[in-house]
């Protein structure tokens, strides 16, 4: 996937400020590749195309914040699931 700085990687919307970034190692051997997302929900829905036999680097989860990229809308996903 090619990344518009932008844009989310995951629906193609306006990036927020300080958006979502998720980090794909895909082995041990390759180079980390960068994803940005608008919301957790756009997180989650990427989360499955992810192929990797190594590991992904998950952003951090904000207790001090509201809105697209607090605690609050994760774990509200989490409850989803």
């Amino acid at each position: 996937m090619e990344h518009n700085e932008n844009n989310c990687d995951a629906c193609a919307e306006q990036l927020p400020h300080e958006p979502l970034e998720v980090t794909v190692w895909e082995t041990r051997d390759s180079k980390p590749v960068s994803y940005y997302f608008c919301s957790w929900r756009c997180v989650f829905d990427y989360l499955p195309t992810i192929s990797s036999d190594y590991f992904v680097d998950l952003p951090y989860l904000h207790y001090d914040r509201d809105g697209y990229d607090g605690a609050e809308a994760f774990l509200l996903l989490i409850k989803q699931c």
